[in-house]
């Protein structure tokens, strides 16, 4: 086996491990010793920890699941060998899609985790600043405008290869962003599900006068 395959196999591991880390399960933990998978929809990822836990704990989990997306590439980007056979932008694609599937798989709870947005983001946010930022604003407002988080980041995801063809970005991102958007509409398939029976949570709910 040669040198570069073993080496890139640790780097791709370590994006893993690095995806794998359960934000909000972490700060269910700090903040009031729970495991915020049995409460609220039971999902590890913000969402779910803002309703849980509160805002404050849960725009931290955000910014955590964000960072580990651009640790992840960061990291992919300064361990780089220039003798392995395969571009930076195609050893970054990889990169990113492990670290997104140990962010929906992670080793350290289970392989129960979250569905991919904010860790998809923190990854674009690295390689494709200004698509991501676009997108985020598409994402809010869909949320200013809906009130329903599932169907802001399907509307986002979606648009984000368009986005990322109409900047001319590499082939291979494009891919990976077609594929983010696929495997993050397929993790919503119960809010799918919830949205056409008119049953899905909304984002903030509204006190009752």
């Amino acid at each position: 086996m040669p040198a570069y395959t073993v080496e890139a196999s640790l780097v791709l591991l370590v994006c893993y491990l690095i995806g794998a880390v359960p934000s909000a399960y972490i700060m269910g933990k700090l903040v009031k010793n729970l495991d915020i998978r049995n409460h609220g929809s039971g999902n590890v990822g913000f969402t779910n920890a803002l309703r849980v836990l509160g805002v404050v704990p849960g725009i931290i989990t955000l910014l955590m699941d964000i960072g580990k997306g651009y640790l992840s590439i960061f990291f992919v980007e300064h361990t780089y060998n220039n003798l392995y056979p395969f571009s930076l932008e195609i050893f970054a694609a990889v990169a990113g899609i492990v670290t997104v599937c140990g962010h929906i798989w992670p080793v350290y709870i289970g392989f129960k985790g979250g569905k991919g947005i904010a860790v998809g983001c923190g990854i674009f946010l690295n390689i494709a600043l200004i698509p991501t930022l676009i997108t985020t604003g598409i994402w809010i407002f869909f949320v200013l405008l809906t009130n329903i988080v599932s169907i802001s980041s399907i509307a986002a995801v979606i648009s984000l290869p368009m986005i990322m063809m109409f900047f001319r970005k590499p082939v291979v991102y494009v891919f990976i962003s077609v594929l983010l958007a696929a495997v993050v509409v397929f993790m919503h398939r119960s809010n799918i599900k919830r949205l056409l029976k008119g049953e899905e949570r909304k984002f903030i709910k509204k006190k009752k006068k």
